[in-house]
């Protein structure tokens, strides 16, 4: 071996345990011909006539004080790469590969008064001398391979030499010969797998440091093999069931390492996909950029985090054992984790994002949200696939075929993508992850996805037909009542409900995060704002950010009151305390009657836009002026936010939305009089009808877009393409401000919701006239320079539907007038 090869493993020889070191050591600095056993272990061959296995057949020999040498094994390697080869063969079945020839290992050979040349002790029973031709064979071959390649992994080899003297040491021992016998059966196969799989790389350095953690892991274990070879220890074992099961033991535990290597290797060779990705069909694909459950959204108020340490704990568990399990029994493929607003399902599903990563468990995440564009069907499915294309690289293959084949399959309705985007690439290449982990796709708040129904429904379809074995998903949602009715499928092993959930064993728990969020505060008040929450997170969350600008004396006056003002209405059972208080919340903002009006618009405008803006956008839309959003804003910090990322508007949590949408719950009471001591209950309605104000949101857009206008951007030549327009970005901040792109992707999204009196309607019909006949080339040439284009068709069909919708019942209520007239003048 080249000196700095030496160097560089001599290095890594320093991290391995004291007896392993010396051992690799020696293997570096006293290289020998041959395949590489331990010590002074060499390979001979003998002669057809003194051997009775054939002719050129390895022979083991070895001198007594170098038995137990230090085991570096990569068996885990081996079950995976059988699994890519040999689709549903069993583990069990696993067989060296062909390319690597299986040398017949021989029985030690024994002297005359039959000692073997292992050294001292019993003699080996002619059950146990067959054993060893069997047990050695993938460790022989395993040898081999790794010869080949005698520069890669010096270590490895050295412990697969010292794996062939440590079984020396179950050898020795007549207890537990059938269990002992099916554990290093299970190391030999994994070996031979190991074997294949190393071969196939033809660069080792992606396997370096798989190698380095088994050895670390494997340290352990060998050590406590060489000790139990000591005089006296060795005789116990031989007559003590006990001390026969820690040796066991030791050797499950490194069939269980080899395992988990064996795994990682499967997963690095399916996960090699970066040939497959870099084709441009998938750069090409329509993608969500906010759906990852790590994704950098909201980077200042983080609205996603995982659950405080030490809380959640038994659910999460569940969900864990449930993405573990291989029984499909056990573990059905869908798991339906249900629960109202506030309960903490994001956070729970956060939670297992990062166990299953830390765990190696391959997985993909997707969390809808309203504000964001999670919450787009179209990118639900494209995006879970380009997921899993990065993981599985023959996944990835068969998505390629169909994207060369069919690239408009990206824009194909729901069941369309299902089948033949998912579900039928997945099957085609299911035998090619044979023995790997299943993957978790994790969907959190399906309920906050535009078709989030339309998605379970497909999702169950193929489920149902087995399209898509091998894999399981993690579903949350509101128990909205159609899923509820979707999930009465799922046995209940599969379904877990935040909601029905005793209070008294979530109050801990929020009380373990009050305690961190406010580590000043005072235990009874922890206490009672625990109870308080009646087992909403997001009640506590709330108030933790409605104390955040506040001191310590001031917030100590806050909480006072608002433990004050809970019990008479909750503990009646009128109200929610989540209701109580966005109460408390929105009294600042509404006090004043002279500016409710303005500042309820601004809120129910933040609520309803159809993507999340900048002030100066709302102020647009709103009608109002820049610094009185800004103000209103800032009033409401405990529900609404501005990002310092984006600086664009967003509130915390849905629950807050529903609130303010619900008529029966949007109601505030105030107490004043002319010096301000309460006196007179005020009741005040901060409800937003989400129709009416999408009425006027439309009325909005057209009224922002009547300065469209032709060559809007002033460009000098409709020769030149826009990508050669050098100042494109200056203009287009010039010339279509935020406002106007709002208006622009947004006005038919808006219509296509709106509602109202048949004169609201009418004026509606009106705008939507104007603009087709004097705005409408000007639009689509506004649209093309914002990088839009392809959403003009959609917008206009959107459009087309709920002119004729609204032309029925305008027409409708024509006739019906028209009757009326003619039968009063009937009568007349």
């Amino acid at each position: 071996m080249p000196d700095e090869k030496k160097n560089s493993w001599r290095s890594k020889a320093a991290k391995l345990p004291a007896k392993l070191r010396g051992k690799v050591l020696n293997r570096i600095g006293s290289p020998r011909s041959g395949l590489p056993f331990p010590g002074n272990a060499q390979v001979t061959t003998q002669s057809a006539g003194g051997s009775t296995f054939g002719s050129s057949t390895p022979i083991l020999t070895t001198s007594p004080h170098l038995l137990g040498q230090n085991v570096v094994t990569q068996s885990t390697l081996s079950s995976i790469s059988v699994a890519s080869h040999t689709s549903a063969v069993p583990l069990t079945s696993a067989a060296p590969p062909a390319s690597a020839q299986v040398p017949t290992p021989i029985a030690p050979a024994t002297s005359k008064t039959g000692a073997h040349s292992f050294g001292s002790g019993p003699f080996l029973s002619d059950k146990a001398k067959e054993h060893v031709k069997t047990t050695l064979k993938g460790a022989y071959v395993l040898l081999k391979v790794l010869k080949e390649s005698s520069d890669a992994f010096p270590p490895l080899k050295a412990a697969v030499g010292c794996f062939i003297a440590c079984v020396d040491t179950y050898q020795k021992t007549s207890s537990n010969y059938d269990e002992m016998t099916q554990v290093l059966d299970t190391i030999d196969q994994l070996m031979s797998v190991i074997a294949a799989r190393v071969s196939e790389f033809k660069d080792h350095k992606p396997l370096e440091q798989m190698v380095e953690r088994l050895t670390r892991s494997l340290g352990k274990e060998i050590e406590k093999i060489e000790t139990m070879q000591e005089p006296g220890l060795l005789s116990r074992i031989a007559t003590s069931s006990d001390d026969a099961g820690k040796l066991i033991s030791s050797y499950q535990a490194i069939s269980n390492a080899l395992n988990r290597l064996q795994v990682d290797l499967g997963l690095q060779v399916e996960r090699n996909t970066r040939h497959i990705l870099t084709h441009v069909v998938f750069e090409k694909l329509p993608l969500s950029n906010d759906a990852a459950f790590d994704a950098a959204i909201n980077v200042n108020n983080a609205s996603r985090g995982p659950c405080t340490k030490g809380t959640r704990i038994a659910i999460i568990d569940q969900i864990m054992e449930w993405a573990k399990e291989t029984d499909p029994i056990k573990a059905p493929s869908v798991y339906w984790l249900s629960g109202l607003g506030g309960l903490g399902k994001t956070t729970i599903a956060y939670t297992v994002c990062q166990q299953l990563e830390d765990d190696g468990i391959p997985f993909s995440s997707f969390f809808c949200s309203q504000q964001l564009d999670s919450k787009d069907s179209k990118l639900l499915i494209p995006t879970l696939c380009r997921d899993l294309a990065e993981l599985f690289s023959s996944f990835a293959a068969e998505v390629l075929d169909v994207l060369e084949t069919n690239s408009k399959i990206v824009n194909a309705v729901l069941r369309r993508q299902m089948d033949k985007l998912f579900a039928e690439p997945w099957q085609a290449s299911i035998a090619c992850r044979v023995g790997l982990p299943a993957p978790v796709v994790v969907v959190d708040a399906l309920d906050e996805n535009d078709r989030g129904t339309d998605f379970l429904k497909e999702l169950f379809r193929v489920v149902q037909l087995g399209k898509l074995k091998g894999i399981k998903f993690l579903v949350t949602s509101r128990p909205e009542p159609e899923l509820v009715e979707l999930f009465k499928e799922l046995p209940e092993n599969a379904v877990y409900k935040l909601h029905e959930v005793n209070v008294s064993n979530v109050q801990e728990d929020i009380r373990k995060y009050l305690c961190k969020a406010l580590p000043g505060l005072k235990s009874v008040f922890v206490k009672k704002l625990a109870d308080q929450a009646s087992g909403f997170f997001i009640y506590a969350a709330t108030v933790v950010r409605f104390l955040e600008p506040f001191s310590t004396s001031q917030k100590d006056e806050q909480l006072q009151k608002l433990l004050s003002e809970w019990p008479k209405t909750i503990q009646a059972g009128d109200k929610l305390p989540l209701d109580e208080l966005y109460e408390n919340v929105l009294k600042v903002a509404f006090w004043n009657e002279h500016v409710r009006a303005e500042n309820l618009q601004i809120l129910h405008t933040v609520l309803c836009a159809e993507s999340r803006v900048d002030m100066s956008v709302i102020a647009a839309l709103s009608n109002a002026q820049g610094d009185t959003v800004q103000k209103v804003i800032k009033t409401l910090y405990a529900v609404l936010y501005l990002s310092t990322d984006n600086h664009c508007v967003y509130w915390y949590h849905t629950s807050f939305r529903d609130f303010i949408f619900d008529q029966n719950r949007a109601m505030l009471k105030f107490y004043i009089t002319p010096n301000g001591q309460p006196s007179e209950e005020i009741k005040i309605n901060v409800f937003c009808n989400p129709s009416t104000h999408h009425t006027f949101l439309a009325h909005q857009c057209f009224s922002i877009m009547e300065v469209l206008c032709f060559n809007i951007c002033k460009l000098e030549s409709s020769y030149q393409f826009d990508s050669e327009v050098a100042d494109l970005h200056t203009r287009l901040e010039n010339n279509i401000p935020l406002k106007l792109q709002y208006a622009s992707w947004n006005w038919a999204k808006h219509l296509v919701q709106a509602k109202g009196t048949t004169k609201i309607v009418h004026d509606l019909v009106i705008c939507l006239e104007k603009f087709m006949c004097n705005k409408l080339l000007f639009w689509i040439e506004a649209m093309n320079l914002i990088g839009a284009r392809v959403e003009c068709s959609s917008l206009l069909k959107n459009a087309e539907n709920w002119l004729e919708k609204v032309r029925n019942i305008l027409q409708a209520k024509t006739n019906k007038s028209e009757n009326s007239f003619r039968k009063t003048n009937t009568q007349t």
